[in-house]
């Protein structure tokens, strides 16, 4: 899964067009499957687990994805109904 995670944290292919995109990622993820990695969502989970470890224990990882974060991300919210 590291060299999937490498492409993440590389952050070439995610772009909004990668991400619109389900087939390619299943492509991407297609070389890492096998009998312990059944399917690219399980592809995916690994490695994202490995981008926050990596995350996790560098402060300049930490730096660049929280300022990734900031120009990229965009926040969500709903009322969830019957709650106040």
């Amino acid at each position: 899964m590291q060299p999937l995670a490498d492409l993440i944290l590389k952050q070439e292919l995610f772009r909004e067009s990668a991400l619109a995109d389900p087939q390619l990622l299943d492509d991407l993820a297609a070389p890492f499957l096998g009998e312990n990695v059944p399917t690219p969502v399980e592809a995916w989970a690994g490695a994202t687990d490995i981008v926050a470890e990596t995350i996790s224990d560098h402060a300049d990882v930490r730096r660049v994805a929280r300022e990734k974060a900031l120009q990229w991300g965009v926040l969500r919210s709903e009322k969830i109904e019957g709650r106040s």
